[in-house]
């Protein structure tokens, strides 16, 4: 019999147990038994540096003021925002949320079409991404206690990068060939896993799918075939019998897709 469980990560990484050392290696052969369900909220991201709504608005300023011609976009935004000023002469607004800001101007039919929506769809987008951190390669090998090194950046960022295995299923392990050299071990996913995952996420941003990507780049596999790969299987994607790929519902849009929901009252796609 099969258990779904739901786990709902709004404010910060989920104390998911990460891969040390013993789950390197082989293990013994399971049936999958539990169905985990992650629902990611903005809080998810928000210890890497993403803004999250009630900061959103502030963060966009210092990003335009770091450099604004590259961002001279904003201005056209931020003189919006400025006439909705007069509004609290008639009702409470908190001006600095973004989402309340952008319900205001959809009630007033503002967001609704033309150039305005695609404006401030543009600016979500370059906030977002402006936002999201690069995760760095590996530089060195590394040594013979590798399973601590196997991201880059601070213990936080590891941890993300812990998430994400786990998520996908993965075991790294030196080949036997290597296991005598500081070098870098490869992944691989496990046969017979007793947990399958799935994301259901509210957010915008690339942080799981960059993850997996840091994974195949300073990790790859030996021998890699097309069923390994990693790769997070899209609600858009055609389905696939049998598949392995973690299933991911961006509910309100993507980065890379250029396609958002704006976040305001009533979140529709169009």
């Amino acid at each position: 019999m099969t258990n779904v469980k739901v786990r709902v990560c709004l404010r910060k990484v989920d104390d998911v147990q990460t891969h040390r050392e013993s789950s390197y290696y082989a293990q013994a052969e399971e049936s999958v038994t539990d169905e985990v369900v992650y629902l990611l909220g903005a809080g998810y991201s928000a210890s890497l540096g993403l803004p999250v709504m009630s900061n959103f608005l502030m963060r966009s300023k210092d990003i335009s003021f770091s450099d604004p011609e590259r961002f001279s976009n904003f201005k056209e935004v931020f003189d919006t925002i400025k006439e909705l000023s007069y509004s609290k002469n008639y009702y409470d607004a908190d001006l600095f949320n973004i989402e309340e800001i952008l319900s205001i101007l959809e009630m007033r039919g503002l967001v609704g079409s033309g150039r305005l929506k695609s404006d401030f769809v543009q600016y979500i987008l370059d906030v977002i991404e402006y936002s999201t951190p690069s995760v760095r390669d590996l530089e060195d090998d590394l040594p013979h206690n590798w399973h601590r090194f196997l991201f880059t950046g601070d213990d936080l960022q590891s941890q993300y990068g812990y998430f994400v295995s786990n998520l996908l299923g993965l075991q790294f392990k030196m080949l036997p060939d290597y296991a005598d050299k500081p070098v870098r071990p490869m992944y691989s996913k496990r046969s017979h896993p007793s947990t399958s995952y799935s994301v259901i996420t509210l957010n915008y941003d690339m942080v799981l799918e960059s993850y997996a990507q840091y994974i195949e780049r300073n990790h790859p596999q030996r021998y890699a075939n097309e069923e390994e790969k990693l790769q997070f299987r899209l609600r858009s994607d055609p389905a696939e019998v049998n598949s392995r790929k973690v299933s991911l519902a961006k509910l309100h849009g993507s980065v890379d897709t250029g396609v958002v929901v704006p976040p305001t009252w009533n979140k529709a796609l169009n």
